[in-house]
């Protein structure tokens, strides 16, 4: 049997670069004009987002607004996966090509680059660990659109993983976030709710908002894996987790140090599948999540 050539389909440009739907549409449109079947041959619509820098676009110093500024940016990328997946499925209506979403992330000056020749080189901190966390798991949560979705950079450059210089080496915050995300691997995503009050703050004396608390879940066999982010860079949401007597929760975390606590309220319920049961069990035990932090936890069943 003749092997068939599937590929990731873009130009030169890497295929939509952010919010730009009407390429999407028209690359489309343009494949099925070619004659039945043509889009058979395409695995993958790459899609490229990178939220940025904000404030002086240094790495390492900026304030509150820049934080959360950037955090806004971020999350934008599930609205750019929502509308160019409605865009691909106005041609392509039983979505066989899925998004490989290729590049994405922070985009800092390299003014903080460890040395001179890292080209777009920058120190990452918790900032852009959130971003990593809260962009994993959007990916999570949009499993049955994206076949593929990595971080195009891994050793001193663009939300790198990985600090080299000569003989000295070193691990960043987002490598921490993916080696946490791990436990996701070959499990079910299921449908997971998440709710906050938003974090407002101002740019150029306007006010917006981010998303405070938002995560995902997946099931493997009797186990239950839940990562979030709490963007709040000093309040402490109290409990991240509900789970049932005869359950097991082991938590992993990643936070910055300092800040004041204070308490939030939040919702967060896994709701697919046999995620979603709610056994009305009168002790439970209670995983908090700290500001400016994310962390995975993972249920194992009382079976188990």
């Amino acid at each position: 049997m003749d092997a068939q050539l599937r590929h990731a389909a873009g130009d030169d440009r890497g295929g939509p670069n952010g919010a730009d739907y009407n390429w999407t549409h028209g690359f489309f449109e343009q494949m099925v004009r070619k004659g039945p079947g043509s889009l058979r041959s395409v695995w993958g619509w790459g899609l490229h987002y990178y939220c940025g820098r904000t404030g002086k676009g240094d790495s390492l110093d900026y304030t509150v607004q820049d934080f959360y500024e950037l955090l806004e940016r971020a999350s934008r990328i599930e609205e750019l996966i929502t509308r160019h997946w409605g865009a691909m499925g106005e041609i392509d209506r039983e979505h066989r090509v899925k998004l490989a979403i290729d590049e994405w992330g922070a985009w800092h000056n390299d003014t903080t680059a460890v040395a001179p020749h890292h080209l777009f080189g920058s120190v990452p901190t918790m900032r852009d660990a959130l971003i990593a966390g809260m962009t994993l798991d959007t990916f999570h949560r949009h499993a049955d659109k994206i076949a593929m979705a990595n971080v195009a950079q891994l050793v001193n450059c663009i939300q790198t993983l990985f600090l080299a210089d000569g003989d000295k080496f070193c691990v960043t915050p987002t490598y921490h976030v993916f080696d946490m995300s791990k436990d996701h691997h070959k499990g079910q995503a299921v449908r997971s709710e998440f709710a906050a009050p938003r974090v407002d703050f101002l740019v150029d004396s306007k006010g917006q908002s981010v998303v405070r608390l938002a995560g995902s879940a997946s099931k493997n066999g009797n186990v239950v894996t839940l990562s979030a982010v709490n963007n709040s860079h000093n309040e402490t949401l109290g409990d991240v987790g509900d789970f049932a007597r005869g359950e097991r929760a082991e938590r992993q975390g990643y936070r910055a140090r300092g800040g004041v606590h204070a308490s939030a309220q939040y919702v967060c319920r896994a709701v697919g599948g046999e995620a979603g049961g709610d056994g009305g069990i009168g002790e439970r035990q209670h995983v908090a999540a700290d500001d400016a932090g994310g962390l995975v936890v993972k249920v194992r069943g009382g079976g188990g």
